[in-house]
């Protein structure tokens, strides 16, 4: 088939072909933004976050901070699906309190008939 024939029987083939790169690429550059997003966000599971978000609506967003803002979307309604930021185990005012010295001490020993 050559180049004239191929043509006639697709009129449009090259701006058909034009705007499939196009649209891949935007697509590409969606997935990597969301990428970072996820990661940025501390997610867990990469899948799971993408399949709550609406990618269509996200490819056409003008705004380039879409991707960021629904990913927090999702974190403030899944949190459970983002790394917590507290470190496992922690709890709050362990390890505040600092020494109270030979006062407390002595009454301790005295709680347990030590003195």
């Amino acid at each position: 088939m050559t180049r004239e024939e191929l043509m006639e029987q697709f009129p449009n083939l090259p701006q058909d072909a034009a705007d499939w790169m196009l649209k891949t690429i935007r697509e590409e550059g969606l997935s990597a933004r969301l990428s970072a997003a996820i990661q940025v966000a501390g997610g867990r599971s990469e899948p799971a976050i993408l399949a709550l978000l609406d990618r269509d609506t996200l490819a056409e967003a003008s705004d380039p901070q879409a991707a960021e803002n629904a990913v927090s979307r999702v974190k403030e309604e899944h949190g459970y699906l983002f790394e917590d930021p507290r470190p496992a185990g922690y709890s709050g005012g362990v390890g505040t309190g600092g020494n109270e010295g030979p006062a407390a001490d002595a009454a301790l020993r005295a709680a347990f008939g030590l003195e």
